[in-house]
C-alpha cells in the first residue's frame, strides 16, 4: 500500500488522504506520467495533467513545478493548484506571506472564470486573512523598531 494526499486533484480543497491499493494503480500513474511528459512541451493542459499525476504518486516537488509552469502560462486550473500549494504550505514554507501569494493565484484563476477558484474565494473568511496579515505587519514593525534601537 502507498499512501498519497489525494487521487483527484480537480477538487482538492476537501480531500482526505487515500491509499493506492495495488501495484496496478501505481503503474497506471507511472504510465500517465510517461505519456504526459511526451505531450507537455506543446500543451499547457498536459503540463498540468503531468503535475496531477506526480501529485497522485506523492511527488509533490515535481507536481508543483508542473503546476507552476502551467500557471505562468495562464492555465486557470494550474493557477488554482499553485494557490492551493502556497496556502497549504506544499513544497513552500507555510507562512502568511505564502498564504497571501496563494490567495493571489486563486484570484488569477477565478478571474478566468474557473469555478473551483471562485468557490474557494466565496467561502474563505476574508477577515481571517486580513487579521493574519495585520498581525504579520505589526510583528515586522516591532522587529524593525527593535533593530533601530540596537546600539
Amino acid at each position: 500500500m502507498v499512501t498519497i494526499n489525494y487521487k483527484n486533484t480537480e477538487n482538492t480543497e476537501n480531500q482526505d488522504i487515500v491509499v493506492l491499493d495495488s501495484i496496478d494503480e501505481i503503474k497506471y500513474y507511472e504510465n500517465k506520467i510517461k505519456y504526459y511528459k511526451t505531450k507537455c512541451k506543446t500543451n499547457v493542459k498536459h503540463m498540468y495533467n503531468l503535475g496531477v499525476c506526480y501529485h497522485n504518486i506523492n511527488n509533490l516537488e515535481k507536481a508543483f513545478e508542473c503546476y507552476e509552469e502551467s500557471a505562468y502560462l495562464k492555465f486557470a486550473p494550474a493557477q488554482r493548484a499553485v494557490g492551493y500549494c502556497y496556502i497549504k504550505g506544499i513544497t513552500v514554507e507555510k507562512s502568511i506571506v505564502n498564504k497571501n501569494i496563494g490567495l493571489q493565484w486563486y484570484i488569477l484563476s477565478a478571474s478566468q472564470g474557473y469555478p473551483e477558484a471562485i468557490n474557494y474565494l466565496t467561502k474563505i473568511d476574508k477577515f481571517d486573512y486580513l487579521n493574519e496579515s495585520t498581525e504579520y505587519l505589526e510583528n515586522l514593525k516591532n522587529l524593525n523598531n527593535e533593530y533601530e534601537n540596537v546600539d
